[in-house]
């Protein structure tokens, strides 16, 4: 089976149309997208549009669970002020309800095979790695899983560890 990973769009809808049209001269049978596919870039309407033509399978990232804390009434909202979260606050007026429940229904992980997907980390949704990250912290954070291989984004850095 050939699976394509897709992570970290930020509302870029020309460069998600881009790797959507290479995949589908690849012949890959799946498509998961490995979190941060809204908030940063102009197009969260016709990103999620694309997502829902598609039907991938989707984890949560960091920048959605931005718009599910701000799309909250009941969520304390001071450390995300409209001065410093604009273009989040931007991203969260294209929500309409069936966006805001689709990124209620995403899972931080998907499992499958011998795969691990996580956006950050296993235990944080910003906790990316990087080729020098401590042992430590991988220990912390990665330390219980069982899985030999775990996909991860967030850093916009390929690489392998």
């Amino acid at each position: 089976m050939r699976i394509a990973i897709v992570a970290d769009i930020h509302s870029n809808a020309p460069a998600f149309e881009a790797v959507l049209a290479d995949i589908d001269q690849q012949g890959v049978d799946e498509v998961i997208v490995v979190g941060d596919f809204l908030n940063g870039g102009p197009f969260p309407r016709e990103v999620l549009d694309m997502l829902y033509d598609r039907k991938p399978r989707a984890l949560l990232g960091n920048h959605e669970r931005y718009i599910q804390i701000l799309s909250n009434p009941d969520q304390d909202k001071s450390a995300h002020p409209r001065s410093r979260w604009g273009v989040a606050y931007w991203t969260l007026d294209y929500m309409r309800e069936t966006d805001l429940a689709y990124l209620d229904s995403l899972p931080i992980t998907i499992e499958q095979d011998k795969l691990l997907f996580v956006h950050g980390s296993p235990k944080d949704l910003r906790g990316g790695i990087l080729p020098d990250t401590a042992e430590g912290f991988l220990q912390e954070h990665f330390g219980e899983v069982q899985h030999p291989y775990v996909i991860t984004a967030h850093t916009h850095r390929p690489f392998v560890r």
